[in-house]
């Protein structure tokens, strides 16, 4: 009798513990969360240095790429290319702010990706292949276009191509999202941003 009473309270013991654990997963309570921001300061640098006035306008104060003179149009930058995934810093954080699920940020921040950008015209095609899924945008500069966001919105999304940067914004019935895409000969510097929250990754051009 006495042993069946101990298995029936190391099975209780067992459920109960096994509760807490389960209410701590999906409680995702970001107050209790505690993430790394942008200062006041650094995201209005941030975007005024790449956006003006919340519109897609880039900012003539400082010369992009090569172009020595501001006035002068800014040749065009071959971006064409494979990209692979090399380092995420604060990506978990960003998609937390944006409101997505811990099982799906769990699976986007574990999942390696890779970036193929080709052009046909004056359109470019974006398509990303991941372990987490694949998507792909295709786009002419400033020319709005419906996107399908990871949390599960369809939002209207602008990319203007300013010298060797991306500038995109995608507006919803949610935050607005800026997404600053800079490119170089061996990579490309993705930095996202919801309200305060940043997150940088990197691509290393493989091809």
């Amino acid at each position: 009798m006495a042993s069946s009473k101990l298995k029936t309270f190391s099975f209780i013991l067992y459920v109960l513990l096994l509760c807490a654990v389960l209410v701590l997963i999906f409680k995702d309570d970001k107050s209790n969360c505690p993430k790394p921001k942008l200062s006041s300061a650094e995201l209005s640098n941030l975007l005024e240095e790449n956006v003006i006035n919340d519109t897609l306008t880039v900012s003539s104060s400082e010369p992009i790429g090569n172009n020595k003179n501001p006035s002068e149009p800014v040749k065009d930058y071959n971006f064409v290319g494979e990209y692979e995934l090399v380092s995420s810093d604060n990506f978990d954080e960003f998609l937390t702010e944006l409101g997505i699920g811990y099982f799906t940020r769990l699976a986007a921040t574990a999942a390696s990706s890779r970036y193929y950008i080709t052009k046909d015209g004056d359109s470019y095609t974006l398509k990303t292949v991941s372990t987490f899924g694949n998507s792909a945008i295709t786009f002419k500069d400033s020319v709005p276009f419906d996107e399908d966001r990871l949390d599960g919105q369809t939002v209207k999304s602008t990319i203007q191509i300013k010298g060797n940067k991306w500038i995109q914004k995608q507006e919803g019935d949610g935050p607005d999202v800026h997404i600053i895409r800079e490119f170089s000969p061996e990579q490309i510097k993705v930095t996202s941003i919801v309200n305060d929250v940043a997150s940088i990754r990197i691509y290393k051009k493989v091809a």
